[in-house]
C-alpha cells in the first residue's frame, strides 16, 4: 500500500480508551498526538465541552537496493568505477585508505577515494522523507569493497613555444601545458654549436637561449623531466641608438631656472650624472640636479631598455661644467609684516607670525628680539616685562644674502601675581610658640605676612612675625601673604586666613618650692616661695581648707592653714596652681599672772566679781565652792574667817581665738570687816544695859569674845567700849549716864566678857591658806555661812544676871 494514511481518530479521555493499530496494510504508522479541550455541538444539543486527543498517522517506507553495490580498480584521473542504486534517497559512500604497513584507520572517511593507493570502500543511504510527513529508512554500510587506484603516466598535450626574437625589455613568454601538474621554466644559453646546457640562467640580455619546460611527479603520476622535458630556443636582440638632441649646460644665478639644454636620445631614458667641484682636481658625483651655489659639471647617459619596448644601445656625454652664483634676497611686492601678541608674564610666550614673502626661504626664517628696544638683537625671546621689539630675519647662505624685515613693538605685561597654592596658618595655644604660616606666590617671593583680630574689622594690617617676643592674645585672627610688587608682577596681598589663638595652660618654668612652717599668734610667720610661672605672676593664696576656696588674705588668726601658689587665669591662659601645704598658726599664751585680791569679811562675792579683772574667772560654780587652803588639817568652815585663800582660777582672753585659755591662781586677801559704823548703840544708856547687850550685824549675833569685846569705864562719865575683833574690825565708844553714889559701882572692868584694853580696827588673821591646784573643797554650808556673814552689827541689851 504506497499512500499516506491519515485520520482524526478521537475518543473522550473520560470515558474510553482509544488503541490506534501501529500497521495499515503493510505500513509502519507513525503518530502525532494532541491533547486539548474541543468544545461539540451535535445536531443542535447543547455545547458540550470535554478533553481529547487528536492522533495523526503518517507513512513509513521500509527502504532497499535495486542495484547492488559495486566496484573496480581504476586510474588516478580516471572517474571512480564505483555503483549502487536504492530504492529511495541517494547513495553515498566511505572509504578508509590502507597505510603503508598493510593496516587500515578504524574509522571511514564520507565520500569517494582520489588519490593512488588501496582502499575499503563501502556504500550506504541515510534515512530521510518522502515529503507530505511520509519517510523512509536507511540502508546501511554492510557490504565492504577492496579497491586499487593506480598511478597514470603523465604526457605532454602541448610541447612548450616561445617567440624566436626578443627585444631587450620586452616580457618573456613561453607555452606549455601537460596532462598532470604545473609546468616549470628553466632558461640556458644557447651557443653556436647547439649546447644549450649552461644554467640555469636569468634571460636579461643579448644573446640565444634554450627554455625547458619540465613537470615534476607525483604520488599520483609520473615526472615530465629528463629525457620528457620540453624546449625550444630564442634570441634577445638590441637596436642602433643615437642623440638627437646634444647636451649643454651654462651658468645661472640661485634662484632661477637651471639653465641647461637637456639631451635626448632615439631610444630609451636619458639619465645624467652630477658632479660637484671641491678643488681644481677634485669632483664629487652628486645625486640629483644641483640647486646650491657652487661649480658643477653634467653628463647624459641612456642603459639598456629603459622606457621603451624596443631594444636599444646605451649612449653616453661628455661632461659640461656650469657654475650657480649666490643671489641677492629680497622681499616681493606681497610682502607682509611681523605681528606678535603681547603676553603677561609668567605665561608662555607668544610666537611671531608673519606674512612675509621673502625670495629666499630654507626654513631658516628666525625672529629676532630687542629687550626694551635697546641694545643689539638676539634670537634669546625677552621674559622681563616691559615693552620690546622683534623683527624677522633670514640669514646669509652660500645661496643668498641675509634679509631682515621692518621691526615691531610688543609688550609683556606685569602678571597680576597670586598665591601659588593656598596660604595655611594654623593656630595655637597661647602657651605654646606662635606658628609659621606658608604659602608660596606664583611670581616672586612672600614679602611678609599681615595680620589683625577678625573683630577690628576695617583696622590696618600689621606685620606678622612668629618669632616676636610679644605674644598675641588670645583671639581670632586673619592673616594674609603680601607680595610687594616688582619688575615682572604687580604687588598683592592674598585673601586672609583665620587662625585661632586659644586659651593656653600655663607651667611652672621653674618648680614651685613652698617654705612654711608653723608659728604663733602674735609672730606669725607667714608661708614664702620660690619658682616662676611661664606667664604672669604667681601669688600665695590661703584656705582652711585642702579644697578651698582660697583668696589672697593673708591668714591674722591662729588656726589650720593650707597655702598654694596660684597664677590666677586670664583671658590668655588657663589658672595655674601648685599643690597646697599645709601649716598651722598656734594660740598664743596670753599675758596672764596670778591675781591677788583683797577683799572685806562678808561681802565675799561681791567684792570678788568687783575686783576680778577682764578675762579672769573662778572655776566651777559656785565659785566660793572652790577655794581652798594650803592647810588641809582645817576644814573649810575654819577657813571661813579672815585670812589668804588661794582658788584655782583660768584667765581667758577676749580674743579667744588666737589666745589659749591659761589656768592661774586667785590669791584673796579676806580682812576684818569694820562695822563700827554699822553698830546701833541708841538703846545702851547705862551700865546696867551693858549686861544684856546683844550685837548683831545684817541679822547674824555675834559672838562675844570671839567676834567682838565689851569695856565698861566707870567714872564721873560712864563709858563702854566695844571693840570688834576676828573677823570685824573697829571700835565703838558711848558715854553712858551717871549713875547715884548708891548704886554706882566703884569698879572699872569687863562686864561678863574678858576685856581686852587693846582695840584693832582691822580683824587678826586666823590663818591663812593657799590654794593648791587639782584639790577644791566644795562646800554649799560654807557659802551660806560667809554669805550670812555680812550685814549690819546690832547691838541688843539684855539684862544682867550677875556680875
Amino acid at each position: 500500500m504506497n499512500k499516506k494514511i491519515t485520520g482524526i481518530f478521537t475518543t473522550s479521555l473520560l470515558c474510553a480508551t482509544m488503541v490506534l493499530p501501529t500497521n495499515i496494510g503493510g505500513l509502519e504508522v507513525m503518530r502525532t498526538e494532541k491533547v486539548y479541550d474541543k468544545v461539540l455541538n451535535l445536531d443542535g444539543v447543547s455545547e458540550i465541552t470535554s478533553n481529547y486527543v487528536e492522533i495523526e498517522a503518517h507513512s513509513h517506507y521500509s527502504n532497499q537496493w535495486t542495484e547492488p553495490f559495486s566496484a573496480s580498480n581504476w586510474i588516478y584521473g580516471e572517474t571512480n568505477k564505483l555503483s549502487a542504486k536504492s530504492k529511495y534517497g541517494e547513495v553515498e559512500y566511505r572509504y578508509k585508505k590502507r597505510s603503508i604497513g598493510g593496516y587500515y584507520p578504524l574509522t571511514y572517511t564520507n565520500g569517494v577515494p582520489t588519490d593512488v593507493g588501496t582502499y575499503k570502500v563501502v556504500a550506504y543511504v541515510e534515512s530521510g522523507s518522502l515529503g507530505n510527513g511520509n519517510t523512509y529508512s536507511g540502508l546501511p554500510d554492510t557490504n565492504v569493497k577492496t579497491i586499487t587506484i593506480s598511478k597514470a603516466t603523465n604526457v605532454w598535450e602541448k610541447n612548450v613555444s616561445i617567440d624566436e626574437v626578443i627585444y631587450l625589455g620586452n616580457p618573456i613568454k613561453p607555452s606549455a601545458k601537460a596532462k598532470f601538474g604545473t609546468v616549470t621554466y628553466t632558461y640556458y644559453k644557447t651557443y653556436d654549436n647547439g649546447v644549450h646546457n649552461d644554467g640555469p640562467v636569468t634571460p636579461n640580455k643579448v644573446g640565444k637561449y634554450c627554455v625547458h619546460a619540465s613537470v615534476p611527479g607525483s604520488d599520483n603520476y609520473t615526472a615530465l623531466t629528463g629525457n620528457y622535458i620540453s624546449y625550444a630556443t630564442f634570441e634577445i636582440r638590441v637596436h642602433q641608438n643615437s642623440w638627437t638632441t646634444n647636451l649643454r649646460a651654462d651658468d645661472w644665478t640661485y634662484g632661477v631656472d637651471a639653465n641647461i639644454t637637456f639631451a635626448e636620445s632615439e631610444y630609451g631614458e636619458v639619465h645624467y650624472t652630477y658632479e660637484k667641484r671641491i678643488d681644481e682636481n677634485t669632483w664629487i658625483c652628486i645625486n640629483d640636479m644641483p640647486e646650491n651655489v657652487g661649480k658643477y659639471r653634467v653628463k647624459a647617459y641612456v642603459v639598456y631598455g629603459e622606457g621603451d619596448a624596443e631594444l636599444y644601445q646605451p649612449l653616453e656625454t661628455e661632461y659640461d661644467e656650469f657654475e650657480i652664483s649666490q643671489a641677492k634676497n629680497e622681499w616681493l611686492n606681497d610682502s607682509g609684516s611681523v605681528t606678535l601678541e603681547g603676553w603677561v608674564f609668567g605665561d608662555d610666550a607668544n610666537e611671531p607670525e608673519n606674512n612675509l614673502n621673502p625670495k629666499f626661504v630654507d626654513d631658516n626664517l628666525v625672529y629676532e628680539y630687542q629687550v626694551n628696544g635697546e641694545g643689539d638683537f638676539s634670537e634669546d625671546v625677552p621674559e622681563q616685562a616691559g615693552t620690546h621689539k622683534v623683527r624677522a630675519y633670514i640669514p646669509e647662505t652660500d645661496n643668498y644674502k641675509e634679509l631682515y624685515s621692518d621691526t615691531v613693538d610688543f609688550t609683556i605685561e606685569k602678571a597680576p601675581n597670586k598665591l601659588d597654592g593656598v596660604l595655611v596658618m594654623e593656630g595655637w595655644a597661647y602657651h605654646e610658640d606662635a606658628k609659621q604660616p606658608s604659602a608660596s606666590a606664583e611670581n616672586g617671593t612672600i614679602t611678609k605676612y599681615e595680620f589683625k583680630l577678625q573683630s577690628k574689622g576695617d583696622e590696618a594690617y600689621s606685620e606678622y612675625d612668629a618669632n616676636s617676643k610679644d605674644r598675641l592674645k588670645v583671639g581670632t585672627y586673619v592673616i594674609r601673604a603680601v607680595v610687594d610688587g616688582g619688575d615682572n608682577y604687580v604687588s598683592f596681598a592674598s585673601e586672609p586666613v583665620e587662625f585661632v589663638v586659644s586659651k593656653g595652660n600655663n607651667s611652672w618654668e621653674e618648680a614651685v618650692v613652698l617654705t612654711v612652717e608653723d608659728s604663733t599668734y602674735g609672730n606669725i610667720k607667714l608661708p614664702s616661695f620660690t619658682g616662676k610661672p611661664e606667664f604672669g605672676e604667681a601669688e600665695l593664696q590661703y584656705s582652711t581648707s585642702p579644697n578651698g576656696p582660697f583668696t589672697t588674705d593673708e591668714p591674722e588668726n591662729a588656726g589650720d592653714y593650707f597655702v598654694k601658689a596660684v597664677v590666677k587665669a586670664t583671658t590668655n591662659y588657663n589658672i595655674l596652681e601648685s599643690e597646697p601645704v599645709a601649716f598651722t598658726i598656734n594660740k598664743a599664751v596670753p599675758n596672764a599672772s596670778h591675781q591677788t585680791l583683797k577683799v572685806k569679811f562678808g561681802t565675799l562675792k561681791e567684792q570678788i566679781d568687783a575686783l576680778l579683772a577682764d578675762g579672769y574667772a573662778l572655776r566651777g560654780t559656785p565659785r566660793l565652792a572652790l577655794f581652798r587652803s594650803t592647810d588641809t588639817n582645817h576644814n573649810a568652815a575654819e577657813l571661813a574667817g579672815v585670812g589668804i585663800y588661794t582658788f584655782d582660777g583660768v584667765y581667758t582672753h577676749a580674743d579667744s581665738k588666737n589666745y589659749v585659755t591659761k589656768d592661774v591662781l586667785i590669791i584673796v586677801h579676806v580682812e576684818a570687816l569694820d562695822i563700827s559704823n554699822s553698830v546701833d548703840l541708841s538703846k545702851l544708856e547705862e551700865l546696867k544695859d551693858v549686861d544684856s547687850l546683844v550685837v548683831k550685824h545684817d541679822g547674824v549675833v555675834l559672838e562675844e569674845g570671839k567676834d567682838y569685846t565689851v569695856e565698861t569705864i566707870k567714872g564721873a562719865q560712864n563709858k563702854v567700849e566695844i571693840t570688834f575683833i576676828g573677823n570685824y574690825t573697829g571700835k565703838i565708844t558711848k558715854n553712858l549716864k551717871s549713875e547715884s553714889p548708891a548704886t554706882a559701882p566703884t569698879e572699872t572692868g569687863n562686864t561678863g566678857s574678858t576685856s581686852n584694853s587693846s582695840t584693832t580696827t582691822g580683824g587678826a588673821s586666823t590663818g591663812s591658806g593657799a590654794v593648791n591646784a587639782g584639790d577644791t573643797t566644795n562646800s554649799a554650808g560654807l557659802m551660806s555661812l560667809l554669805l550670812g556673814m555680812a550685814g549690819v552689827v546690832t547691838f541688843f541689851t539684855k539684862k544682867k544676871l550677875s556680875k
